[in-house]
């Protein structure tokens, strides 16, 4: 074999045993190259060669100014239903605690509820069924696969629920349906309509004298993230909730005083459910993660199903990638500091 071998090179010439060799270590660094990126989880195009940033460099990935969106929200809560239960259940107890607070300013007992954006009717039921004062409670929300099935699940003598837009509908319409009523919550729905103060403007109509409003709302700024997990760049955070500016009003938190002075409601207060990564479980964080990231993506997927806006493809698929390297981080680095805070209103009509 060596005999062999050492006549094949007696041969052929000088340069074309040069040439080969580099050949040889041209694609095994090639083959190097191309391993290492893979297991890196950097993007690879093998023809043309190509091989991308990593995610945590934001350069490769800008979120431009986008124009020309649709007014209304594409939001479909009946798609994101089960995160919604995860989202019922991280402010359930906090949720408690305010009605306890909203229901001792009304002075009187077999008061009529009234829950606006019901959905399946699991936060209404959750929300309402353990308070003895409510004699009555109504679930309306203007989707109707979502009302169906909060009838069959948990309508009785006490719950009950209507398929009614309070945007779209006449006042004097939803009063003939469901009458007037003393205790209003809106979880998470405010800001998804065009028109928050007019919606508070109908609402005082369907309140009885000094009825209560308690309103949960949400304020992206509201949100504060670090981590130096594998050199993160903390940029991709902050870029990936701006996407979701395209599901609804993602600075409604700050406006809503505003809008309730602006509606003449009275006695307003806030009260804020802080929630941070240093005091809670690895699963608590988890459940946060799925709650106020994972569906980050979203907005922009349904622009593009809808056809509002088919260019967003490139920004969606940042916005995946994203989104699963937060995961990570959420479910794997101990040192990662996330700060989120809620507001929740009680006013009185």
């Amino acid at each position: 074999m060596e005999n062999l071998l050492l006549s094949i090179l007696e041969k052929t010439p000088l340069i074309y045993i040069v040439l080969s060799l580099l050949a040889i270590i041209a694609f095994i660094i090639v083959v190097l190259i191309y391993t290492i990126a893979f297991f890196k989880g950097r993007e690879i195009s093998f023809w043309p060669p190509k091989i991308g940033q990593d995610i945590t460099n934001t350069q490769e990935y800008q979120l431009p100014e986008i124009l020309d969106l649709p007014e209304s929200s594409t939001y479909d809560p009946s798609i994101d239903i089960n995160r919604l239960k995860i989202q019922s259940d991280n402010h359930l107890e906090f949720d408690k605690k305010i009605f306890q607070k909203a229901l001792q300013i009304i002075d009187k007992n077999n008061l009529i509820g009234l829950d606006i954006g019901c959905a399946d009717g699991y936060v209404t039921y959750t929300r309402f069924e353990n308070f003895n004062k409510f004699s009555k409670i109504i679930g309306i929300d203007n989707n109707s696969s979502l009302v169906s099935k909060a009838k069959r699940k948990y309508e009785n003598n006490k719950f009950i629920f209507e398929l009614i837009d309070i945007e779209k509908d006449n006042v004097n319409e939803i009063l003939a349906k469901i009458g007037k009523v003393d205790f209003v919550y809106l979880g998470y729905v405010l800001q998804h309509l065009s028109d928050p103060v007019n919606v508070l403007l109908k609402i005082k109509k369907l309140l009885n004298k000094n009825g209560v409003i308690v309103i949960r709302t949400v304020d992206d700024s509201l949100k504060l993230f670090y981590s130096n997990y594998n050199n993160f760049n903390n940029d991709i955070f902050y870029k990936l909730i701006k996407t979701s500016k395209f599901n609804d009003d993602r600075e409604h938190g700050r406006k809503l005083f505003y809008q309730l002075k602006l509606a003449k409601f009275k006695n307003i207060n806030f009260n804020y459910e802080i929630f941070d990564t240093i005091h809670n479980s690895r699963d608590d964080i988890i459940k946060k993660y799925i709650e106020s990231i994972s569906w980050r993506p979203l907005s922009l997927e349904l622009l593009i199903e809808n056809k509002a806006k088919k260019d967003l493809i490139k920004e969606y698929e940042w916005a995946k990638k994203a989104a699963k390297v937060i995961e990570n981080i959420f479910k794997n680095d101990e040192m990662l500091y996330y700060l989120e805070i809620q507001i929740v209103a009680i006013a009185q009509y």
